[in-house]
This record gives structure tokens, C-alpha cells and sequence, in this order.
């Protein structure tokens, strides 16, 4: 199947039919979400913004930690045609409302009690008609997504399906917004096809799910890095497991479930998780861009790629090591240590 727009990556998700495409972290554990489960909670949701007036080139903002629901309703604006606009969690209610204002955010889906008071502060700042909010707050601001993710169908939607797939490559998907570290934050607005191409890439370059792997997700998705590779996984029947909070996947208890895995993350994400876990003479004393055995970060990854053996201990180390740019673990975990 050709990659041509994002919805093609949901209809590849559902027509698979599995048991288990994405994991949340509950009470007890790891619980699965089928791909039926995931359609359904789509399709219920786009239903839902469509009876609010919800049209082909609108703006849906998000602004939530990685979690399904944040995928799920992704899913559900791109099939609408609808353009998604992610905020990063960490953001101020003065710079949500800046980005809500400035792309014309018609409705917003938010996480948690938190994140609903923080829009709830700034909206009459904004075009904000409509929320949606993901955990069970009694509110009588927002419309809680669990009730109407179950109002989706258990089977395909003929004219769900035919619109999703009206959509073309041409048409806008998302507008992702910059820092704002050096100035005002601006918009980048990506096409379906400016995306799928790039996941498309991405896919052959580098061979995974064919081994049941697991990815774990918690590059927050408002990064384009984040949300392209999460969807070039899912396209490949990789499955994802949410981790909201770094400070969970530092936990060994958590790493533990996963004895295959793959994860993304930029290099202050990696020091962040491991610098608890090495010893001085193993880090900063040595010279940066060089890994334990003198050999450059990205010429000993292209090695490590091409074998395809390297433990996640080495990995740990050899990150710390590399002082500048961007990591990438495309390199499998033969095991979760403490």
C-alpha cells in the first residue's frame, strides 16, 4: 500500500485488525487497545466535531501528554480533512492562547483538570468554541472523549471511510508551531503529502515490524520528530506504548515490561534518563563527539544500524556521549536493565 496521506496510516491500522497497536499504563499494569478499539474511538470522535460545525480546512488544537486519546483524536481531525494544531504541554496559558489565537483554533482537546483550566483562563482571548477533555473531569465547560469514543462503530463506516479518503496529499494537515525561544512562534504549516513522503523515507530506511517490537512513546508529540515517527511505527505494525511522563520511563519497573524496544529522543532526553546510571569516569571526562572506544557518534551508529546488535547499556553510554545534535535509537533492547 502506497503512503499518500496520514489517513492511510489509519486504515492500515484497522484493516490489520490486531489485539494490541497501542499500551497505556493503568492501576494494573499495561493495558492493550485494539485496532478496533482505536477506529471506533476515531470515528466517534469525528462525528462528534462534525456535528459542531467541524469542516474541511478547520483548526483542532491539542494539547495533552502522549497518550492514545492524543493519536485518537490526531486520527479523527485528519479524516475530517481538519487540520491538527498540537501545543506542548508544558506551555502557559498566555502561550496557548497565543497559538489557539494566531491559528484560529475553533475547538481544543485537552488532557487533564490542569490543561482544562489553563484553556478555560484564556478562552475568551481566542476563537475557542469547543472542548473536549480526555480524563473524566465533571465540567460543564468540556465535553468528556471517553462517552463519545464509544459511540463509534465496531465495523467500517462506508461514509467515514469515503471521506477519509477524499482527503488528498495536497491538503493541509497540521500547523506546528516553533518554541518561540528567539521571538514570536510561528506556524509551519505541513501538507498530507509533506508528511507521507517523509514517513515513507523514513520507512525504508530502516527495517522494523516485522518481530512484534514495541516502541515507547514519550517524545512529546507536539514535536514533529515525535509525531512522524509514531506514525511511520503504526503504519508498520509497531506497537506503541504511551509514557507521559519521562520521569516514568526512568523507573526500571516500567522498562522491564518491554524486552524488545525502540525509542526516540533528543540528547538532553537521553541524559535526563541516564545520567543516574553512569559512572563519572564513563561521562563527562571524556571528549565530546567521541564514544568509549574513540570512534565518532554518527560514523559507530551507521556500524551499529548495520549489525543491528548493540545492547541498550552501550546505547546509554555512547548518547551521553555525543554532545551536540540530534539521537536517534533505532537499535533494539535485548533487555530492560536496572
Amino acid at each position: 500500500m502506497s503512503l499518500q496521506t496520514l489517513n492511510d496510516i489509519l486504515f492500515a491500522v484497522y484493516s490489520n485488525r490486531r489485539d494490541r497497536v497501542m499500551l497505556q499504563r493503568g492501576a494494573l499494569g499495561w493495558a492493550p487497545i485494539s485496532s478496533t478499539e482505536i477506529y471506533r474511538g476515531v470515528v466517534g470522535i469525528a462525528r462528534t466535531l462534525e456535528s459542531w460545525g467541524v469542516r474541511k480546512g478547520d483548526r483542532v488544537a491539542i494539547l495533552s501528554e502522549n497518550r492514545p486519546e492524543w493519536t485518537i483524536t490526531d486520527f479523527a481531525v485528519l479524516a475530517l480533512g481538519a487540520v491538527t494544531v498540537p501545543i506542548y504541554a508544558t506551555q502557559t496559558a498566555e502561550q496557548t492562547g497565543f497559538v489557539l489565537d494566531n491559528s484560529g483554533a475553533r475547538v481544543i482537546a485537552v488532557s487533564t483538570k490542569n490543561q482544562l483550566e489553563k484553556v478555560l483562563a484564556i478562552q475568551q482571548q481566542t476563537p475557542v468554541e469547543r472542548i473536549l477533555v480526555m480524563d473524566a473531569v465533571e465540567t460543564a465547560h468540556a465535553v468528556q472523549m471517553q462517552e463519545l469514543m464509544l459511540r463509534g462503530p465496531t465495523d467500517f463506516d462506508p461514509e467515514f471511510d469515503a471521506r477519509s479518503q477524499s482527503i488528498a496529499p495536497d491538503d493541509l494537515a497540521t500547523i506546528i508551531y516553533t518554541s518561540g525561544t528567539t521571538g514570536t512562534p510561528k506556524g509551519a504549516m505541513l501538507t498530507h503529502g509533506n508528511m507521507a513522503s517523509n514517513i515513507s523515507c523514513s520507512m525504508e530506511a530502516f527495517g522494523f515490524g516485522t518481530k512484534g517490537e514495541v516502541s515507547v512513546s514519550f517524545l512529546p508529540l507536539s514535536h514533529v520528530t515525535a509525531r512522524h515517527v509514531d506514525f511511520a511505527l503504526l503504519y508498520r505494525g509497531v506497537v506503541l506504548a504511551y509514557c507521559p511522563d519521562i520521569a516514568q520511563l526512568a523507573l526500571s519497573s516500567r522498562l522491564r515490561a518491554f524486552r524488545k524496544a525502540r525509542s526516540i529522543a533528543g540528547r538532553l532526553r537521553w541524559e535526563a534518563l541516564t545520567a543516574p546510571r553512569l559512572s563519572p569516569e564513563s561521562s563527562l571526562q571524556r571528549s565530546p563527539g567521541k564514544s568509549p572506544t574513540g570512534c565518532s557518534f554518527p560514523k559507530c551508529a551507521r556500524g551499529w544500524v548495520e549489525r543491528r546488535r548493540s545492547s541498550f547499556p552501550e546505547v546509554r553510554r555512547w548518547v551521553w556521549n555525543w554532545r551536540s545534535g540530534l539521537a536517534i535509537s533505532v537499535f533494539p533492547s535485548t533487555r530492560a536493565t536496572d
